[in-house]
Protein backbone atom coordinates (compact mmCIF):
# COMPACT_ATOMS: atom_id res chain seq x y z
CA UNK A 1 0.00 0.00 0.00
CA UNK A 2 1.31 3.52 -1.10
CA UNK A 3 1.57 6.40 1.41
CA UNK A 4 -0.80 9.10 -0.21
CA UNK A 5 0.42 12.67 -0.20
CA UNK A 6 -0.90 14.87 2.23
CA UNK A 7 -2.19 17.96 0.91
CA UNK A 8 -2.65 21.69 3.32
CA UNK A 9 -5.40 24.15 2.25
CA UNK A 10 -6.54 27.15 3.91
CA UNK A 11 -5.06 24.94 7.43
CA UNK A 12 -6.88 22.01 6.46
CA UNK A 13 -4.57 18.58 5.86
CA UNK A 14 -5.97 15.76 3.87
CA UNK A 15 -5.43 13.10 1.59
CA UNK A 16 -4.58 13.55 -2.16
CA UNK A 17 -7.35 12.49 -4.10
CA UNK A 18 -9.94 13.10 -1.18
CA UNK A 19 -13.47 13.56 -2.56
CA UNK A 20 -15.14 15.58 -0.72
CA UNK A 21 -19.24 15.76 -0.83
CA UNK A 22 -20.56 18.26 -3.04
CA UNK A 23 -23.68 19.09 -0.83
CA UNK A 24 -23.97 18.17 2.88
CA UNK A 25 -25.55 21.00 4.30
CA UNK A 26 -23.04 22.60 5.69
CA UNK A 27 -22.27 25.07 2.70
CA UNK A 28 -21.15 28.49 4.34
CA UNK A 29 -19.78 26.95 7.96
CA UNK A 30 -16.46 26.17 9.12
CA UNK A 31 -16.75 22.44 8.34
CA UNK A 32 -18.39 22.97 4.54
CA UNK A 33 -14.76 21.44 3.50
CA UNK A 34 -13.32 19.58 6.96
CA UNK A 35 -16.41 16.73 5.91
CA UNK A 36 -15.60 13.87 3.88
CA UNK A 37 -17.60 11.33 2.66
CA UNK A 38 -16.52 7.74 3.34
CA UNK A 39 -18.03 3.94 2.75
CA UNK A 40 -16.65 1.85 5.70
CA UNK A 41 -17.95 -2.21 6.97
CA UNK A 42 -18.91 -1.47 10.63
CA UNK A 43 -20.23 -4.94 12.18
CA UNK A 44 -24.09 -4.87 12.61
CA UNK A 45 -24.08 -4.78 16.71
CA UNK A 46 -21.54 -2.18 16.46
CA UNK A 47 -24.18 -0.17 14.47
CA UNK A 48 -27.24 -1.13 16.81
CA UNK A 49 -25.40 0.29 19.36
CA UNK A 50 -24.41 4.12 17.89
CA UNK A 51 -27.83 3.87 16.69
CA UNK A 52 -29.03 3.55 19.82
CA UNK A 53 -26.79 5.78 21.74
CA UNK A 54 -27.43 8.68 19.20
CA UNK A 55 -30.93 8.51 19.61
CA UNK A 56 -30.50 8.60 23.13
CA UNK A 57 -28.74 11.88 22.31
CA UNK A 58 -31.52 12.99 19.45
CA UNK A 59 -28.53 12.82 17.00
CA UNK A 60 -27.61 10.64 14.17
CA UNK A 61 -25.89 7.95 14.66
CA UNK A 62 -23.02 9.18 12.23
CA UNK A 63 -22.93 11.97 13.45
CA UNK A 64 -22.74 10.03 17.00
CA UNK A 65 -19.70 7.90 15.27
CA UNK A 66 -17.68 11.24 14.59
CA UNK A 67 -18.06 12.37 17.86
CA UNK A 68 -16.44 9.30 19.19
CA UNK A 69 -13.69 9.08 16.94
CA UNK A 70 -13.17 12.23 17.68
CA UNK A 71 -12.87 12.03 21.24
CA UNK A 72 -11.32 9.01 20.79
CA UNK A 73 -8.21 10.76 18.57
CA UNK A 74 -8.36 13.43 20.92
CA UNK A 75 -7.82 11.62 23.85
CA UNK A 76 -4.69 9.72 22.22
CA UNK A 77 -3.09 13.31 21.37
CA UNK A 78 -3.18 13.77 25.27
CA UNK A 79 -0.77 10.95 26.75
CA UNK A 80 1.97 12.18 24.25
CA UNK A 81 1.49 15.69 25.17
CA UNK A 82 1.73 14.97 28.82
CA UNK A 83 4.47 12.82 28.57
CA UNK A 84 6.40 15.06 26.44
CA UNK A 85 5.39 17.78 29.45
CA UNK A 86 6.64 15.70 31.87
CA UNK A 87 9.98 14.51 30.30
CA UNK A 88 10.70 18.34 29.59
CA UNK A 89 9.87 18.74 33.39
CA UNK A 90 12.14 15.87 34.46
CA UNK A 91 14.88 17.10 32.67
CA UNK A 92 15.01 20.93 33.70
CA UNK A 93 14.31 19.57 37.34
CA UNK A 94 17.67 17.02 36.25
CA UNK A 95 19.80 20.28 35.24
CA UNK A 96 18.05 22.43 38.63
CA UNK A 97 19.70 19.24 40.74
CA UNK A 98 22.85 19.38 39.13
CA UNK A 99 23.70 23.05 39.08
CA UNK A 100 22.64 22.86 43.04
CA UNK A 101 24.78 20.01 43.63
CA UNK A 102 28.04 22.22 41.83
CA UNK A 103 27.23 25.25 43.51
CA UNK A 104 26.79 23.46 46.80
CA UNK A 105 30.08 21.73 46.02
CA UNK A 106 31.71 25.22 45.57
CA UNK A 107 30.45 26.91 48.56
CA UNK A 108 31.59 23.79 50.53
CA UNK A 109 35.37 24.07 49.23
CA UNK A 110 35.38 27.93 49.20
CA UNK A 111 34.70 27.21 52.76
CA UNK A 112 36.73 24.54 53.89
CA UNK A 113 39.54 26.98 51.88
CA UNK A 114 38.19 30.01 53.89
CA UNK A 115 38.48 28.16 57.69
CA UNK A 116 42.03 26.50 56.51
CA UNK A 117 40.94 22.84 56.99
Amino acid sequence: MSKKKIIEEDGLLYEEGTEFAESDGLEGTDFSVSKVRITAMIDLDLKRWLKEEAEKQGIGYQTYMNEVLKRTMLKSKIPNTVSNALAKLEARMKRVENLTKANFSKSKKAAKKKSGT
